[in-house]
C-alpha cells in the first residue's frame, strides 16, 4: 500500500487502517508540514520513505532524522533533488546511522558539498546500507577523500553512485586507494568526473588487487583509451570470479548492468566483436551463444570515448586473440 502526500490536506488525521509500506511526500517547492513526524510515527510498517522535491528546513529535517529510527522496518530512503546543503546532511546522517534495516539512500542532486562529504563518509563507518547514490552534489576531490575514507572502514555498502561531482584525477586517486583495501563494494559509478588519464591509471591499479569491483562506470570523463582494455579484463575476471564460471564464462552477458544493444553499433565494430568472439569460443559454444552475442555484448565500459576509439579497442582484442 501506499500513502502520498501532496499537502497538508492530503495529511491523515490518525492512523491509517491498513499500514502503507510506502510513504511518497510530493510537496515540491514547499515546505514539509510539521505533521509528518506524526504520520511517520503512526505508520511503523513503512519500508519507503520518499521525500523527493521537497524542501525541508533544518528544524523539520531535525524532526525527520529523529523519527527514522523509530520505523525499524524502513528499508529505503529517497532524499534526491532537496537542496539538502551540508547542515541538514549532518543532521540526517546522525539520525539515521543507528538504523539497522536500512538497505539504500537516494541523496542525488543536493547540495551535499565537501563538509556534508565529511558526514557522509562518517556514516560509512556506522551504517550497514547496500546502495548509496550520491550523484551531482558538488562533492570535489576534498570531500571524495572523506568518502574514501568511510569506504576503507565499510564492510556493507555493494553499489555507489558518484557521478557529477567533479574530482578530478585528486578524487580518483582517493577511491583507487579505498579501493585496494574495500572488499564489499561490487559497483561504483564515476561518470562525468572531470578525470583524466593520471586517474584512470590509479583505477587500473587498485583494480589488479581488488577482485570485488564487477561494475566500473566511467563514461564522460577525459581521459585516452591506454588502460580500458586492461580495465575490461579486469572487470571480466572478477565477474567470472563472483559467479564461479568456468569455460562458460560468456554468460556474465547477463549479468552486467552495463550491456549495450549490439545492434546499435556502426557495422565495422559490430563485425570486429562478432569475430573476437569465435576466436575465444569453441563452435559449439559460439553457435549457442551468438544470439546473444548479435544483441548485447558486454563493451558498456568501453565506450566513453566515441567510436573511433571503440574500434580501436576491439581490434586490439582482435589482434590479442590472434597473438
Amino acid at each position: 500500500m501506499q500513502l502520498r502526500i501532496t499537502s497538508d490536506d492530503t495529511i491523515p488525521k490518525k492512523s491509517q487502517n491498513k499500514n502503507p509500506t510506502e510513504m511518497i511526500i510530493n510537496l515540491t517547492n514547499e515546505t514539509i508540514p510539521m505533521d509528518i513526524q506524526r504520520v511517520m510515527i503512526n505508520n511503523p510498517y513503512l519500508t519507503i520513505l520518499d521525500f523527493s522535491y521537497s524542501r525541508p528546513s533544518l528544524q523539520q529535517m531535525k524532526l525527520i532524522s529523529e523519527t527514522i529510527p523509530i520505523i525499524k522496518n524502513l528499508t529505503r530512503l529517497d532524499f534526491c533533488r532537496m537542496e539538502l546543503d551540508h547542515s541538514a546532511i549532518e543532521i540526517l546522517c546522525t539520525g539515521i546511522q543507528s538504523h539497522i534495516n536500512l538497505i539504500s539512500i537516494d541523496l542525488t542532486h543536493n547540495r551535499i558539498g565537501e563538509l556534508g562529504a565529511k558526514s557522509i563518509g562518517h556514516l560509512l563507518q556506522h551504517l550497514t546500507i547496500q546502495e548509496l547514490k550520491l550523484g551531482s552534489n558538488h562533492i570535489g576531490a576534498k570531500g571524495i577523500h572523506y568518502i574514501s575514507k568511510g569506504l576503507i572502514e565499510n564492510t556493507n555498502l555493494i553499489e555507489l553512485e558518484l557521478s557529477s561531482n567533479a574530482i578530478g584525477d585528486q578524487g580518483a586517486m582517493s577511491i583507487a586507494s579505498a579501493l585496494t583495501l574495500n572488499k564489499t563494494l561490487r559497483k561504483i559509478h564515476l561518470n562525468n568526473n572531470a578525470i583524466k588519464s593520471q586517474g584512470i591509471m590509479h583505477m587500473h591499479e587498485s583494480l589488479k588487487s581488488n577482485l570485488n569491483i564487477t561494475e566500473l562506470q566511467i563514461f564522460g570523463n577525459r581521459f585516452d583509451s591506454t588502460n580500458l582494455i586492461d580495465i575490461y579484463q579486469l572487470l571480466v575476471r572478477n565477474i567470472t570470479r563472483e559467479k564461479q564460471i568456468q569455460s562458460d564464462y560468456i554468460t556474465l552477458l547477463s549479468i552486467s548492468r552495463s550491456l549495450v544493444l549490439l545492434s546499435q553499433l556502426p557495422i565495422d565494430i559490430r563485425m570486429l566483436i562478432l569475430e573476437y568472439f569465435k576466436g575465444v569460443l569453441t563452435g559449439n559454444e559460439f553457435n549457442s551463444l551468438y544470439p546473444i552475442v548479435l544483441d548485447r555484448f558486454l563493451i558498456g565500459h568501453l565506450m566513453m570515448c566515441g567510436n573511433q576509439n571503440l574500434m580501436y579497442n576491439c581490434r586490439i582484442l582482435q589482434s590479442r586473440n590472434k597473438s
